[in-house]
């Protein structure tokens, strides 16, 4: 409605003005006063003024309203996308459920990083001044997390830079310098981007704000190229949070009436959260990178169970506690990989248990403190909720 006041107001100044311009030039000056020609001049000039500005509020108006409605589809396409995933996850997972998971644990295989991935690469002779090539990845992993969570880049883009990034270090038949893994990760950040997110960052973006000019767009194109032809083109790969995501979704689906009864829900997505906090963790170190997804997303879930337990030791009751505690049970036995036995899943465990209480006790390590600090918001939202709740039965 605004912007048709305003058309209407910029047309008939346009038009009055011309008509005013038409009258005098059509008629004789000599049959007016002065002040007749100079308040018709003066009427003119401000129609004309009028007409001129009405036309640059309008085009204003029009563009604030582009971007307000490219923001209210923006969220409103993101609840959608959110509700139709949910839907298409819950039939997908009550059919295909066991099939997906046989597809995801025969594709994990396939795709398996060999344990010198890193190694091949070291000199034998190391300069004066070489720099450590496995610390080199965990700071790049670790400042990859940071620079994802600033942009808000989903996490199956961030774990799919990861994999894409250690598969060509694993495929790579030519030595890969320790500077030039910079580029790697920004590269395969820039590839997997492309394939996952809906906004998708320019090559401007990546080079300005992410690389902040160290490397040009044919230095960003080649390096991709290089990794698209090292890796076959192979870029959907199966990560660990393929596996995560499988195991929670067909957990919750499955016991969504007693979740509900026991008011789990939050619980169980912290849960969930600390889980893949946890895999983005294991994906710091070189370690872990050689062992299958499906055995890391088993490690994330129960590992992050005790992260989980130690940000939030108060459960809502003792049956959630159980509860929580049966699905880790239950996770170990129905999605431990063919051909694997619990002592070698004991033996990965320990490792990862041992890297996160150097982490956890450690007043310089700075890994993924970020991610951290927001899962705790989470949990400190949700015990100021419980409190509430506490207080109101109190008084009851």
């Amino acid at each position: 409605s605004k912007i048709l006041l305003y058309k209407f107001l910029f047309s008939f100044s346009s038009f009055f003005s011309c008509f005013i311009l038409f009258f005098l030039s059509s008629s004789n000056f000599a049959n007016f006063s002065f002040d007749i020609l100079t308040f018709s001049s003066s009427l003119t000039v401000s129609c004309l003024t009028g007409s001129i500005f009405f036309s640059f509020e309008a085009e204003s108006f029009l563009w604030k309203s582009r971007d307000q409605f490219f923001n209210d589809r923006k969220k409103i396409t993101h609840r959608l996308e959110c509700l139709f995933r949910k839907k298409e996850s819950e039939k997908t997972l009550s059919d295909y459920s066991y099939d997906l998971y046989k597809n995801c644990c025969k594709m994990d295989k396939e795709t398996v990083i060999s344990e010198d991935f890193l190694t091949r690469h070291i000199p034998k002779v190391k300069p004066k001044g070489y720099k450590d090539l496995p610390e080199m990845r965990t700071r790049l992993v670790d400042w990859l997390i940071e620079v994802f969570h600033a942009y808000t880049f989903s996490d199956a883009s961030f774990f799919l830079a990861i994999d894409m990034m250690d598969r060509f270090l694993s495929l790579s038949k030519e030595k890969v310098h320790v500077l030039d893994l910079h580029l790697i990760g920004i590269t395969s950040t820039f590839i997997t981007t492309k394939l996952e997110e809906v906004l998708i960052p320019s090559l401007n973006i990546i080079i300005r704000n992410i690389a902040f000019n160290k490397y040009s767009a044919e230095k960003i194109r080649s390096k991709e190229c290089e990794i698209l032809n090292t890796t076959n083109f192979f870029v959907t790969s199966v990560t660990t949070l393929d596996f995560i995501t499988l195991i929670f979704e067909d957990f919750v689906i499955n016991n969504m009436p007693k979740i509900t009864k026991l008011n789990m829900i939050k619980h169980v997505n912290i849960l969930w959260k600390c889980s893949i906090y946890m895999a983005k963790f294991l994906a710091h170190y070189d370690y872990f990178t050689h062992i299958l997804c499906s055995i890391k997303a088993l490690i994330s879930i129960i590992r992050g169970f005790d992260i989980y337990r130690t940000l939030y030791p108060n459960l809502p009751s003792s049956s959630a506690g159980t509860f929580l505690e049966q699905f880790i049970i239950f996770a170990n036995n129905a999605f431990l990989p063919k051909g694997f036995t619990k002592d070698y899943l004991e033996k990965i465990s320990d490792a990862a248990s041992k890297y996160l209480k150097v982490f956890f006790h450690d007043p310089n390590c700075n890994l993924n403190k970020t991610e951290l600090s927001s899962i705790q918001k989470m949990i400190d939202e949700i015990l100021v909720e419980e409190d509430i709740k506490t207080a109101i039965t109190a008084d009851i």
